[in-house]
């Protein structure tokens, strides 16, 4: 007997799916704080956090991004190679350079949680990974998925998912998020990795 699955707006899943994982991503940036004040720590909760990132962030919800929605606004105007799409695959690549970065100072820490040089590593690597999801999520919270939606009103055509968001994910940064009452706060830090306008801009061009 087949299951029948409820079919969600993607844009407002994806949405949903953005304040998850920037809750997330602001969570393994405390927890890299802590790693690096040098006040114990453990390792594994650090490949917890990558796994988390590596399954929702990338292969569910980036997966959602780059299987339906990037091809619907591929369909509707944007085009593939080069432009605002190709710029955030690149983005979705980086992250994914940067997880696997992340995963062999980790192997390191897990031998020495204590080896200065490894903690220094693994803080600067999560804050660079860290600071280029939050750029990457404002982007298409602010631009992407208004420009999508606006699409789908012309159009009269709404890009949809099977589905909604899990549960697993909420449930998991509310465990994290009661182990987290005593790490460092996060300290602000000018962010580079491309402003919205500029992102807005680069789409009116490649739609004019």
């Amino acid at each position: 007997m087949s299951t029948v699955h409820k079919a969600y707006d993607l844009t407002d899943t994806l949405s949903e799916e953005h304040a998850l994982i920037l809750h997330g991503a602001e969570l393994f940036q405390r927890f890299a704080e802590l790693v690096r004040s040098g006040a114990p720590y453990d390792p594994g909760l650090g490949r917890k956090f990558l796994r988390f990132l590596r399954e929702f962030a990338d292969a569910d919800h980036h997966h959602k991004e780059e299987a339906i929605l990037f091809p619907w606004l591929e369909a509707h105007g944007l085009p593939h190679e080069f432009g605002p799409l190709a710029l955030l695959r690149a983005e979705h690549e980086l992250g994914r350079e940067l997880r696997l970065a992340l995963s062999f100072v980790l192997d390191a820490l897990c031998e020495d949680p204590r080896e200065d040089e490894s903690r220094q590593r693994f803080h600067a690597l999560a804050q660079r990974y860290t600071l280029m999801l939050r750029a990457h999520v404002e982007k298409e919270e602010t631009v992407l998925l208004p420009l999508a939606r606006r699409f789908a009103a012309q159009v009269g055509e709404t890009p949809v998912v099977p589905g909604g968001v899990r549960p697993e994910p909420r449930r998991w940064l509310a465990a994290i998020e009661a182990l987290a009452h005593d790490w460092p706060a996060l300290v602000p830090v000018t962010n580079e990795n491309g402003t919205p306008y500029a992102f807005e801009r680069l789409c009116e061009e490649v739609l004019s």
